[in-house]
């Protein structure tokens, strides 16, 4: 009797060992996360080089991750374990070790790395220094004999005043160059989103963003499917500090460090000029100083964007009462 149960109970340890879904080996499992990791970390350069600059590090991030697929397909054809199933239990299992290690390097090396000074929203092209770089140009001279004012209202469908709408001319002043504020605009992330929600920045103003409640977010500023830069908020409140190239209008900001937590969007507008305003009380605007010419006028407020209204002025004129009323949204 008991050689027969010592038999059955053989019989159903390996029923149950062939039952096992074939995978990875250990060896496999390890080798393939070592590459993927050495990747990761030398794929643009040494990463502890460059921790700051966001668009090497996404790169190395996407380029680890795709190294993952066809070593996992070879491993599993070499021992003769190829199946779907399993590809894609050791993928994901893989996938998710590599990014609790390299969200790991990277909390590190942000934490032990200075912040540059700037981190630009188009990034130097590699192998470039700071000194190779066109040097900004120089502010175009302007006589105010050859400038004018545009004040006006802005109105909603209906013809009433609308109150903390942003009015800035959005074209005819390309041909111009002004010298950027040396003040920066100060944004902060306490969990709720970008503060303050809507800002303006000219060209090559600072950017100063900093987490205000002790974790980790980042800044992904984005339009039409490009991102001009993706920055990470120190938990410790050091701020991160950015600045934009061209003059690029509104730019969508928010963080994807928690992305679908309720985190509200931010949004800034990059110009390359300081004729912006907000309408106060009864919807009234004032924009002096503006060089003479054909100008595009431009408002936006709650997510609303008006239709943009072309301005011939002429030089030492005031172009006064001009009226800006949203006919039907345009985002």
């Amino acid at each position: 009797m008991k050689t027969s149960l010592t038999t059955t109970q053989g019989a159903d340890d390996h029923d149950d060992h062939n039952d096992e879904l074939p995978r990875m080996s250990r060896a496999q499992f390890w080798s393939v996360l070592g590459l993927g990791l050495t990747l990761f970390l030398f794929e643009a350069g040494p990463i502890w080089r460059h921790p700051w600059d966001m668009s090497l590090v996404n790169g190395a991030i996407l380029w680890s991750y795709l190294l993952l697929l066809p070593l996992v397909i070879g491993c599993l054809a070499w021992s003769k374990r190829l199946s779907l199933r399993a590809f894609f239990l050791d993928t994901l299992t893989l996938a998710l070790v590599k990014y609790t290690c390299t969200f790991a390097i990277a909390l590190v090396l942000w934490e032990v790395t200075p912040v540059p000074r700037d981190v630009h929203a188009a990034p130097l092209p590699r192998g470039a220094t700071a000194a190779e770089v066109e040097p900004a140009p120089t502010p175009t001279p302007l006589d105010p004999a050859n400038t004018g004012a545009v004040e006006g209202v802005v109105t909603d469908a209906a013809g009433h005043p609308v109150e903390g709408a942003l009015v800035w001319i959005a074209g005819g002043l390309e041909d111009h160059v002004f010298a950027p504020p040396s003040a920066p605009l100060s944004v902060a992330n306490a969990g709720a989103g970008m503060t303050p929600p809507l800002g303006v920045v000219q060209v090559g103003q600072p950017i100063l963003a900093r987490s205000a409640d002790g974790q980790l977010h980042t800044m992904v500023a984005v339009k039409d499917g490009r991102t001009f830069f993706n920055a990470p908020l120190l938990a410790s409140g050091e701020p991160s500090r950015l600045s934009f190239r061209e003059a690029e209008g509104l730019v969508t900001m928010h963080c994807n460090a928690h992305q679908g937590s309720g985190e509200a969007e931010g949004l800034v507008l990059v110009i390359g000029h300081p004729f912006f305003t907000w309408t106060t009380e009864g919807g009234r605007f004032a924009l002096r100083g503006v060089p003479a010419g054909r100008v595009q006028l431009a408002a936006y407020v709650d997510g609303r964007r008006w239709p943009e209204k072309a301005i011939d002025l002429a030089p030492g004129r005031d172009m006064r009462d001009m009226r800006m009323t949203l006919a039907s949204p345009v985002l």
